[in-house]
């Protein structure tokens, strides 16, 4: 039966191959271990354990992007908040409990909008409203 088999060296997977686990494989001398899934190459293999590689870490380019979409999302959702307030006090039929809580959610999203996402991942993030 043809599967898959990580090549070991040193207790790391340095590559895998499809092979019936008999026809001669040409090369002497390989750890050869067969295996399903949770498998890749740069892989350890410890104890009959296959432990996948940590994710490479992000780029600043990708911390951005991730930035800029978390900013647009948090002004969108105070958007949301800030719509139906904002349409009452134009037709001044606010509650004056809104009139406050309306504010702090200009504020933020004010504050939002000045958020220079280039400078992630050290980014400080306004507080959200809590009234």
């Amino acid at each position: 039966m043809i599967e898959n088999y990580a090549v070991i060296t040193n207790d790391v997977v340095t590559s895998i191959i499809v092979w019936d686990g008999i026809t001669d494989f040409g090369e002497s001398g390989l750890e050869l271990v067969p295996f399903q899934d949770g498998c890749i190459v740069g892989s350890t293999y410890v104890g009959g354990v296959f432990t996948l590689p940590p994710a490479p870490e992000k780029t600043h380019e990708e911390m951005v992007a991730e930035s800029d979409n978390q900013k647009q999302a948090l002004i969108a959702q105070a958007t949301e908040i800030i719509a139906p307030m904002a349409d009452a006090q134009a037709g001044g039929y606010i509650e004056d409990a809104d009139i406050p809580v309306l504010q702090a959610w200009q504020k933020y999203r004010y504050a939002l909008t000045k958020v220079d996402t280039g400078k992630a991942p050290d980014i400080l993030w306004p507080a959200t409203p809590t009234t």
